[in-house]
């Protein structure tokens, strides 16, 4: 419970937190605990806290008794902090925030009154097609209805088959949702999914709210699958563009969840899946710009805690590394190093050895590792924490002994780069992409400092960036990397 009364403080708006001194004037020990929170960044221990708060009787009452009142001020404050979450406007929209009012209405058998103010709220949420809220508003609505209209009244039975429907279009919107998150787990049901909700939609084409869940759904679940995002390029860009059509003429309706600031949040969410589709349209710097927008806005409504995870952060930083904001990419890094204290994991920092390798693989001769030695050791201490989770299973971890490859290659580390270039899983997915040869010539004209079969294979490998577009994305990536070695050692050996 600790660490959920930390949350609920630290989620407490920064308005009602400047007068919590005056709320609780009357119970020092409450301020004293609200003042051993703020001082906190991290989960702590019921000790710490019951010596903060009562330091002045420890030596006069028994431990165990301290820890008791602790354990009751700790609920006293965790059920006011639980009270203000209702006030929020982080965790309930103005139209919650006046459904609540007027269901405590309804409760105090204030109908009439209710009954206008129910049917205004109802007719925002027909318009905004509000559907997670609509049933309960009708429900309230025909209570009111059945305390103060005659029992032959026609509003009763409209509104009951209005109740019906609103029933059947939250079964709907739920069914949508459903099956937005089942695609992340069966990704090669994507095409019948997307079918099946658009012939969903053609049944209801009154209500625009399904439309735009529906072209939101296509587009950034398909952005995300490369089969999808590679062939059906067309679909996806006509999916976004009727998306952002729609979202223009209905500004207040919400896509995927109705929440405070739905739209805020779904803007953040896309730059990263425009991201992420400029990025497989080989649009490398326009995808940057997505990423570095999808961070300012993470920013400016840092209030509302977008979300933040390990993938995202690795498809931002993928994204940063192949636009060449290599800055931008290292603020990056150094977010998801603040991400993994924080969740404090065992496992994922290791991680971060491969990913400043990367980073600086890429940028090289732009951006040098400024350690590379104590990088090698992380790199090497990750890759055999990965050999001992595959058990050895080389193909499970063979996206790090790549990199570390490339890293042996711009060190001119050249006995350890041709190792790992000769290593059968490294060997074979360089053969399947058509570098290896390309990417054998270079570490044997680097190993004899050969200046001229140096040259020659920079002018190479030029030739075979003229045509990007029939390159394999992971290839023209290499190719560009080798181009980058070549050029800088061809003056420099």
């Amino acid at each position: 419970m600790n660490e959920e009364v930390l949350r609920l403080y630290q989620n407490l708006e920064s308005s009602r937190k400047k007068h919590l001194e005056e709320i609780f004037q009357e119970s020092p020990k409450t301020l004293l605990f609200i003042e051993f929170l703020a001082s906190c960044d991290k989960r702590f221990k019921t000790p710490k806290a019951v010596n903060f708060i009562y330091k002045e009787e420890l030596e006069e009452l028994p431990y165990t008794t301290l820890v008791n009142r602790y354990y009751k001020l700790r609920q006293g404050l965790k059920e006011w902090l639980l009270a203000q979450l209702k006030h929020s406007s982080v965790c309930f929209t103005a139209e919650e925030q006046e459904l609540a009012f007027l269901r405590l209405l309804v409760v105090k058998n204030q109908f009439v009154y209710a009954l206008d103010l129910l049917k205004n709220l109802e007719k925002k949420c027909w318009e905004s097609n509000l559907f997670e809220i609509l049933p309960e508003v009708l429900q309230l609505i025909i209570r009111c209805i059945r305390s103060v209209l005659k029992y032959d009244d026609p509003q009763r039975k409209a509104y009951q088959e209005k109740f019906k429907l609103a029933i059947n279009l939250l079964e709907i919107l739920q069914t949508m949702q459903y099956k937005f998150q089942y695609i992340y787990s069966h990704p090669n049901d994507y095409q019948s999914i997307i079918s099946s909700l658009r012939r969903e939609i053609k049944k209801h084409k009154q209500y625009h709210r399904f439309t735009l869940l529906y072209h939101y759904i296509a587009f950034s679940t398909g952005v995300f699958l490369p089969e999808i995002s590679t062939k059906s390029r067309n679909a996806l860009s006509r999916h976004i563009n009727q998306y952002e059509k729609l979202s223009q003429k209905h500004k207040n309706t919400p896509i995927t969840y109705f929440e405070p600031y739905h739209r805020e949040k779904i803007e953040i969410d896309l730059c990263l899946r425009q991201a992420m589709f400029d990025h497989s349209r080989l649009l490398f710097k326009r995808a940057l710009k997505e990423a570095q927008r999808h961070q300012e806005l993470t920013q400016k409504y840092s209030f509302l805690h977008p979300p933040r995870s390990e993938n995202r952060y690795l498809n931002l930083i993928y994204v940063a590394i192949c636009g060449e904001g290599f800055d931008f990419a290292l603020a990056l890094l150094k977010e998801l190093e603040l991400f993994y204290e924080e969740q404090e994991l065992d496992h994922s920092p290791l991680r971060l050895h491969m990913e400043y390798m990367n980073l600086y693989n890429n940028a090289f001769p732009t951006k040098q590792c400024p350690n590379p030695k104590e990088l090698e050791q992380g790199m090497l201490t990750y890759i055999e924490h990965l050999r001992k989770v595959y058990k050895g299973d080389e193909s499970k971890y063979l996206w790090a002994l790549a990199v570390l490859m490339d890293f042996h290659i711009i060190h001119l580390n050249i006995d350890e780069a041709e190792r790992l270039l000769q290593n059968k899983q490294v060997k074979k997915l360089h053969q399947e992409l058509g570098i290896w040869e390309t990417t054998h010539l270079v570490v044997d004209a680097l190993a004899g400092k050969n200046r001229n079969r140096l040259l020659q294979q920079y002018k190479l490998i030029k030739t075979k960036l003229e045509d990007e577009q029939k390159l394999a994305l992971s290839a023209l990536l290499h190719y560009k990397w080798l181009t980058n070695v070549t050029k800088y050692y061809v003056e420099y050996l």
